[in-house]
């Protein structure tokens, strides 16, 4: 089956929950000199997994990808996908059973991958995920009933955890000690406390100094004073913006409670967000707008009520957003609906006051795109496709962007 990229694989494999092979193996391949970041024979190869995915994230070093996954009808699995790259070639290695996975993170160690799951975190042996042998579930962290946890991240030094409570009734984000976590075996309550950042609380981004925390809820709070802007929402949801708090992160691992040093309207149903290379500028996906908002950061603290710098239409639902070449491209990944194709919106990061101007053209995926990542070196793509059950793994050396219709 070929499209505009000039050609996709697809890659299926019957696969066993661990896969019986020396650690030493898998060491051995991840280290050769530029064997993980070979490029693959087709632009852009798929890749089956065994159930919906929902966010792909890869090693620092390209090696290895993780993509969790949400259950569907039997026979299909929720958990993570363990997905090796070596030699231009892309497989599925295997795969760990979990609930329903949504957020992950990985630790700045390495050794650690945070897995949101249900009203958990649960914490993954990452040597173990890649090699296969032994159990790579380590321990888990209870968010309380019905917390339903969504998205984590984790500070530079590995020591304080962040959660978003997505409930709607909670309306938090909960800070966890994760080095006392992880020294205790995950035995104990290790919560500092909990953030009232919004109603339904998605993202969670560090900035640029790491001295913020940005976090994204899909709309203002019960205690919003915010008018009514977001006509489309009801019956579904509340007729606010959602919400950007910028939360000090110093303040947040002793006092959670506040720690909120600013509040920033961010389009209706804000859902994801990417902060520019230079911290300057933040990017929101607000689904309900089918737009891409454009924050500008240097007025959080100074001037919040006039920090939105302008919105660049872009698909259907809009939800996850990245960046590449540098920060000088915008990615948007856009779910759409069932009677439109399903893409990538490219958009012109320096042209974004210009708003449909600056859309460079989009990218085809499959059904279903979530959270699209670029691996740290800048030279791949990843888009989970939920409805499709694949990994499209794309070469941005070889990229071909249909122009905007």
């Amino acid at each position: 089956m070929r499209d505009s990229f000039g050609g996709v694989v697809s890659v299926t494999f019957l696969v066993c929950a661990f896969l019986v092979l020396p650690q030493l193996a898998f060491g051995q391949q991840s280290t050769e000199a530029g064997a993980c970041n070979q490029p693959t024979a087709e632009p852009v190869v798929d890749v089956n997994l065994p159930g919906h995915p929902f966010m792909a994230l890869a090693t620092p070093d390209g090696c290895w990808i993780f993509a969790s996954m949400q259950q569907g009808r039997p026979p299909l699995q929720p958990g993570v996908a363990v997905v090796q790259r070596t030699h231009g070639k892309v497989t599925l290695a295997h795969t760990v059973p979990l609930d329903d996975s949504v957020g992950m993170a990985l630790s700045h160690d390495g050794r650690l991958l945070m897995v949101t799951n249900g009203d958990y975190v649960d914490f993954l042996d990452v040597e173990r995920l890649k090699s296969g042998q032994g159990n790579p579930k380590l321990g888990r962290i209870y968010g309380g009933p019905g917390s339903k946890e969504d998205n984590v991240n984790v500070t530079p030094d590995d020591r304080f955890l962040f959660v978003s409570d997505h409930a709607i009734p909670k309306e938090t984000a909960s800070v966890y000690r994760l080095d006392k976590a992880r020294a205790a075996g995950f035995k104990g309550d290790f919560k500092v406390g909990a953030i009232h950042v919004g109603r339904e609380v998605l993202a969670i981004t560090f900035s640029r100094d790491q001295r913020y925390v940005y976090i994204v809820a899909e709309q203002a709070g019960a205690d919003t004073t915010w008018s009514a802007a977001c006509p489309q929402n009801p019956p579904v949801k509340k007729p606010v913006e959602g919400v950007l708090s910028v939360i000090d992160v110093k303040r947040a691992e002793t006092d959670p409670a506040n720690s909120i040093v600013a509040k920033i309207k961010a389009g209706c149903v804000a859902t994801r967000l990417e902060v520019s290379p230079k911290g300057d500028r933040v990017y929101v996906t607000a689904r309900a707008d089918d737009a891409l908002v454009v924050l500008d950061a240097t007025k959080f603290l100074t001037d919040p009520d006039h920090a939105k710098i302008t919105t660049v239409p872009v698909g259907k639902s809009p939800t996850g957003v990245s960046l590449m070449d540098d920060g000088k491209k915008v990615i948007v990944t856009n779910i759409g609906t069932a009677d439109e194709p399903q893409s990538l919106t490219v958009i012109d990061a320096a042209k974004v006051t210009s708003g449909a101007a600056a859309i460079i053209g989009t990218i085809p995926v499959g059904s279903g795109p979530r959270d699209a990542s670029v691996t740290k070196d800048g030279r791949t793509l990843f888009v989970p496709n939920f409805n499709s059950r694949t990994l499209r793994v794309i070469d941005l050396a070889r990229l071909r962007i249909d122009p905007p219709k």
